[in-house]
């Protein structure tokens, strides 16, 4: 039984995984900048499909009437053994409902590029880094220029910058972790500056996808960081089970091999020494053959005598 409350459950996530995979590639593929919003709004039909599947599965996948994945189910004790205490306990399973699959922390950034010296400059980072950006002729090109400095240090500083949909501005989103964002810029004639920093705003430990999209390259970058965190949850879920499901199989082993043990010395001492009773039996029949053959002799010998009478 409890094998098979493992297997349940274990498959079940084993589709969920799948199913955020697919909205994985689809979070990747409207990160990509070549799309238009027409082909986002495809393909966060598809994520949106995919959420209410995810939410039915942990919502109607049960064993024997028992919910699993809803957040409902905080353990089972299982009797693997004839004596009390000889049992395994199940502990809760992961949520896997659509508002609490996973949890991700984040910060957000917004920079706007105007009213200011198009000169060439440095751009200064929060680490103290630095960019060096070539004089601009228009306020769209230095937007490019620093969301290029920006995502050139993505892999030091967890910051990765997007145009906004207006194409007026940058949002900055920041993994959990990494220090706030904000940035100087100090052009080289000593102009004022043509880039406004706001300041960003943390969001620690969200829970669950309810609100997740892909409409955005904004949003994009968020539906994997949750995506992503939903997967780990998942796998190390199913690890869980797998290794439960081991150890219930090394039970049922376990009890077999004791099983067999009790009877074997249970044989030794209720049944018979199968040696020593056909030593026993053989000794018996040769006394009684031999016992035979004395008498037949015997009786030989009075008919002997009785024909010399004769």
């Amino acid at each position: 039984d409890g094998i098979s409350l493992a297997q349940t459950a274990e498959g079940a996530l084993g589709k969920v995984g799948d199913m955020l995979q697919r909205m994985r590639e689809l979070a990747v593929q409207s990160a990509n900048a070549t799309n238009s919003s027409e082909d986002r709004k495809a393909l966060d039909a598809e994520v949106t499909q995919l959420k209410a599947e995810i939410d039915r599965v942990a919502k109607t996948s049960e064993f024997n009437g028992t919910k699993l994945l809803n957040g409902s189910f905080a353990g089972a004790v299982f009797q693997v053994g004839s004596s009390a205490g000889d049992n395994i306990t199940v502990g809760s399973l992961t949520n896997a409902t659509i508002d609490q699959i996973s949890t991700v922390s984040y910060n957000t950034s917004t920079i706007a590029i105007g009213g200011g010296d198009l000169a060439g400059g440095v751009l200064t980072f929060a680490d103290g880094s630095t960019a060096t950006l070539t004089e601009a002729a228009s306020d769209k090109e230095r937007l490019g220029q620093v969301m290029q400095a920006i995502n050139a240090k993505t892999a030091d500083t967890g910051a990765t910058a997007f145009l906004n949909t207006a194409g007026d501005g940058i949002d900055v989103m920041i993994t959990d972790g990494s220090p706030a964002f904000t940035m100087t810029f100090v052009a080289a004639g000593g102009g004022a500056a043509t880039v406004t920093t706001t300041a960003g705003t943390p969001v620690a430990n969200e829970a669950g996808m309810t609100g997740l999209n892909v409409l955005t390259q904004k949003d994009a970058w968020l539906a994997l960081e949750k995506i992503d965190s939903a997967i780990d949850d998942i796998n190390a879920s199913r690890a869980d089970l797998g290794a439960l499901q081991t150890r219930f199989e090394k039970s049922i082993e376990n009890i077999d091999i004791m099983n067999e043990n009790i009877s074997a010395a249970r044989g030794r001492i209720v049944d018979a020494d199968f040696a020593a009773e056909t030593a026993s039996l053989s000794r018996t029949q040769i006394l009684q053959q031999a016992g035979t053959a004395m008498v037949a002799q015997a009786n030989q010998l009075s008919q002997g005598v009785l024909s010399l009478l004769q």
